[in-house]
């Protein structure tokens, strides 16, 4: 009987202990949604009073200096959400777009190294994601997006051969994207397919602008030519949308630049004078 009883009162002990495991980890997915969604509200709560307040009293003289107080004390606040990020990391998809959203923001108020690092840090994140599955869209789309913000930044970081590294990886991230929906089972819809291919065109407009600067005009023209390519061959509406438009007229002035820098004027002048009658 007694030995009954000790096997009873053992396997009891090992239940309790499993619930409680169980409680533990519950109570550890619970922390770390609150977590989560604590950093997502006062990120937000900064991102709203530096962009939309911030931009709606600056072009009232009066109310500098307290724009200038608010943009502080919000910086102060968003540094210390970074800092408790960095000693606390969760290392998900929440923190990767956590981090690609400080960027933004610090990149909003030209702090170039903060928002450079913040995109940085980002990048690891949505790879391993990218690792883990790696026929999503998802990440792909992530990363797409994060190297196009951080090619932006680097450039300004003073450093243009990086700038069009990732201009160029950017770039990859979009191909791969469509290359996914192309191979889909089921298909992907037509919308999805469309939105893709514009993407890739941004991601060449891109290389060539960053190309251009650096000065390798053939490099730049090719680029140029390939984003308006697939601008013009995108099925309605997508074409024609407004920002398609606007992109394609902006292809054009470039092409005319660049054109004139190498000496051919009549070329420079038909690029020119169609992308201001496509103003008209």
């Amino acid at each position: 009987i007694q030995e009954r009883d000790e096997k009873e009162q053992a396997r009891q002990a090992e239940e309790a202990a499993k619930i409680l495991a169980d409680q533990k980890r519950q109570e550890a997915v619970q922390s770390k949604i609150v977590a989560i969604e604590q950093r997502k509200l006062a990120l937000e709560t900064v991102r709203t009073v530096v962009r939309e307040i911030d931009n709606k009293m600056k072009n009232d003289i009066d109310l500098a200096p307290l724009r200038l107080t608010l943009v502080s004390r919000m910086l102060e606040d968003l540094d210390k959400i970074r800092d408790q990020m960095n000693k606390n990391p969760l290392e998900d998809l929440t923190e990767g777009t956590i981090y690609h959203r400080f960027g933004e923001i610090y990149s909003s108020l030209n702090r170039v190294k903060d928002a450079r690092n913040s995109f940085l840090k980002a990048i690891p994140i949505f790879e391993k994601l990218l690792k883990e599955n790696p026929n999503s869209p998802s990440p792909n789309r992530n990363l797409a997006a994060l190297y196009k913000d951080l090619a932006a930044i680097t450039w300004k970081y003073g450093s243009g051969n990086d700038s069009l590294n990732e201009s160029k990886l950017s770039l990859a991230y979009c191909k791969k994207i469509l290359q996914i929906y192309q191979q889909a089972d089921p298909p992907t819809q037509e919308v999805d397919l469309s939105y893709a291919q514009s993407e890739i065109a941004e991601g060449h407009f891109w290389v060539a602008f960053t190309e251009m600067r650096l000065g390798n005009l053939k490099e730049a023209t090719e680029q140029y030519q390939q984003a308006q390519a697939i601008y013009q061959k995108l099925p309605l509406p997508w074409g024609q949308t407004l920002n398609a438009r606007r992109r394609q007229l902006e292809i054009l002035s470039h092409l005319g630049d660049i054109a004139a820098r190498q000496g051919r004027f009549t070329a420079a002048e038909r690029y020119f004078r169609e992308s201001m009658e496509g103003r008209e």
